[in-house]
């Protein structure tokens, strides 16, 4: 019987386990499929602006041209910028998705690994001391 309710912890606490995981890579799949979003945006609005300066060639001045390229690179240095910032926010929602879990399993008295381990451990030992006065 014991051993059916340690089987049982272990199963319910895989089981939370394997949800927040999936919780995790959830949010890391927003973040990601948003960032693969903009920077498809982007690369669109790059090609648009290709065709845009190919078409009119004589009608933009050089110095008009220089101030565009100085957007450009600026655009790119902040695009850059953002990207870091992205994966510094993920690293942030991770471990903060892993605190509040942790917080909510703890608030829910959901045993932890060690706290099933622990009891499977002392589980062993009551097993084998009920053996020992059975054979005594």
């Amino acid at each position: 019987m014991l051993n059916d309710t340690t089987a049982a912890f272990q199963n319910v606490a895989e089981m939370m386990i394997d949800t927040t995981r999936d919780v995790f890579y959830a949010g890391l799949g927003v973040f990601a499929t948003i960032e693969e979003e903009a920077r498809d945006a982007f690369d669109a609005l790059v090609r648009e602006g290709k065709q845009v300066e190919k078409g009119r060639p004589n009608t933009l001045t050089a110095k008009a041209v220089v101030e565009v390229e100085d957007e450009v690179r600026d655009a790119e240095r902040e695009a850059k910028a953002a990207g870091r910032k992205v994966e510094a926010l993920s690293k942030d929602l991770e471990a903060r998705i892993v605190e509040a879990v942790g917080t909510v399993l703890h608030r829910m008295n959901v045993p932890t690994r060690d706290d099933i381990e622990s009891l499977k451990k002392s589980v062993d030992r009551l097993n084998k001391k009920a053996i020992e006065l059975r054979s005594a």
